[in-house]
């Protein structure tokens, strides 16, 4: 997990490492990804969403960074399937 964490987290961490294992984000298989993600565009797109109002996928964050001893390693990026935006500067909705 993230190095900023409260001391008696960092114990609990630190003593069940599996328990980390299970907080971390898993990858979703890539096709079943694109098959959900193709489905969810042309759905969006029957109802009218498109570019530049529609952003799919979306990476909100660039992952954690996990440092376990010496060794530092980014975790997965965050996404979401699609973001919605009414202007350029006002997403509404993350699918």
């Amino acid at each position: 997990m993230e190095s900023v964490r409260r001391p008696i987290d960092r114990r609990v961490l630190d003593a069940f490492p599996s328990l980390t294992d299970l907080l971390g984000v898993r990858d979703e298989p890539s096709v079943a990804f694109d098959t959900a993600s193709n489905d969810l565009r042309q759905q969006l797109g029957r109802a009218g969403w498109r570019a530049p109002r529609l952003q799919s996928p979306y990476e909100f964050t660039d992952g954690r960074v996990q440092i376990v001893g010496s060794s530092i390693r980014r975790r997965p990026k965050l996404r979401v399937d699609a973001l919605l935006r009414v202007e350029a500067a006002l997403p509404i909705a993350a699918v």
